[in-house]
């Protein structure tokens, strides 16, 4: 049984760069992020590529009001 993290932000900057690192390190990964297409291309990147299994979870913040 793997690792497994859970990374927001997943689809750029810092939160790319941890979901790769952890990755490369055998990690299961469960990332959410706005875009939902640069989402499942990163699942379908690092499942082909580490051999991880990846949850993608897209979530808008769009409903709610301040």
């Amino acid at each position: 049984m793997n690792k497994l993290a859970f990374i927001t932000g997943a689809t750029s900057g810092i939160g790319l760069a941890t979901a790769k690192a952890l990755a490369e390190n055998g990690y299961d990964l469960a990332l959410a992020a706005r875009s939902e297409e640069k989402l499942y291309a990163i699942k379908n990147s690092f499942e082909k590529d580490y051999g991880v299994k990846v949850t993608p979870y897209p979530v808008s913040y769009t409903h709610l009001t301040l």
